[in-house]
């Protein structure tokens, strides 16, 4: 990628299309890749700002699409705002509530990546609060997960998660987490 500028999230939309999230210029950047994409450059990429005041460091962090919704932008912290980008026009605060409900819980201290679930609930990676929360679309938490960010026996190669970036879970419900720098772990769910 050329050109790009404190990238944060990434999500697949459709086919070759994904949106990528700059989280010091508050833009999401429209892009596509394929088997034949060796570089993207940013200048020649669709893009739409948020409107966001704050300081610059506190932008936008992660981002998920939604066949309900459409895409859902996360701002990190200060405050915790969830967007929706419908039709990749216009955003609105219309999916905030989700965060709200959250905070007033102290579940959520920020947001460090999400991940939209097929049945309409989304996964809110925190780093600060070291959790991990499945939240439904009524803003109820479902399930919460603590971190110590230490890692335990089986991932030796790692001694902790230094600062987790993102989230997302794979067809076969293996839990994804990439953390700065560098760093990805991989969480097969539990045999039942």
């Amino acid at each position: 990628m050329s050109g790009f500028e404190d990238t944060e999230g990434i999500t697949h939309i459709s086919n070759h299309r994904f949106a990528v999230v700059e989280e010091r210029k508050r833009q999401v950047v429209f892009i596509s890749i394929t088997s034949h994409t060796r570089q993207i450059k940013r200048g020649s990429q669709e893009s739409y700002t948020l409107p966001l005041g704050g300081e610059k460091n506190k932008g936008l962090e992660g981002v998920a699409w939604s066949q309900q919704y459409g895409l859902l932008i996360a701002k990190e912290d200060e405050p915790e705002q969830l967007y929706q980008l419908s039709n990749e026009q216009s955003a609105k605060e219309q999916a905030s509530s989700l965060l709200s409900y959250a905070k007033k819980r102290k579940s959520l201290e920020d947001v460090a990546g999400l991940h939209s679930l097929g049945n309409g609930n989304t996964l809110f990676l925190s780093e600060a609060s070291r959790t991990l929360l499945e939240l439904s679309k009524e803003g109820q938490v479902l399930s919460k997960k603590l971190f110590e960010w230490r890692i335990s026996e089986p991932f030796k190669g790692y001694d902790y998660i230094e600062q987790p970036e993102g989230v997302t879970l794979s067809a076969d419900n293996r839990l994804y987490i990439v953390s700065e720098p560098n760093q990805l772990l991989i969480f097969n769910k539990p045999q039942s």
